[in-house]
């Protein structure tokens, strides 16, 4: 939903249309001014058994009721806990609240949201695998041959062979 008004309030439903799907309905309550519960990025990626980190940032007079949650599934209330597998680590500080998972699986990927009190905005978190590419350089006169290992970890490696 984009650029969304204030007579758009109400109750929605999210639905696939298979037979016997669950129904799911959240109550949209939009209001001019400063949002009071914004997050930095709603779609993260990550790799398996490396890490993400939420930005969620409030504007309310009192800082308690912070949630971490997975969409169907469990919340993490405390400062640390775990998700599926995943550690989480929840950071408050005065208007901001940094949520960390690491030690990502592929079963992390979906739907969460970070909770202030009644205030809920949703993240999605998509979890790749790891990319593993090895590469052999092979000459035909008297240099060495070169073997490398590269993992794919989000950053950009080079390497040179020396002529």
């Amino acid at each position: 939903m984009r650029d969304i008004q204030q007579r758009q309030s109400g109750t929605y439903w999210c639905v696939i249309d298979v037979p016997k799907s669950p129904r799911k309905s959240f109550n949209l309550k939009v209001i001019a001014g400063i949002s009071g519960l914004y997050v930095q990025d709603q779609m993260l990626t990550g790799f398996e058994a490396g890490s993400v980190t939420i930005s969620c940032h409030y504007h309310l007079p009192k800082k308690f009721g912070i949630k971490w949650c997975k969409l169907g599934g469990k919340c993490v209330e405390e400062a640390c806990g775990t998700l599926d597998g995943a550690s989480v680590e929840i950071r408050n500080d005065n208007g901001l609240v940094i949520v960390s998972m690491s030690g990502l699986k592929m079963e992390n990927t979906g739907w969460y949201w970070c909770s202030v009190r009644e205030l809920q905005m949703p993240v999605h978190i998509t979890v790749s695998a790891r990319i593993e590419t090895t590469t052999t350089l092979e000459t035909t006169s008297n240099q060495p041959v070169s073997t490398s290992s590269v993992k794919s970890t989000g950053t950009f490696t080079s390497a040179q062979t020396p002529r």
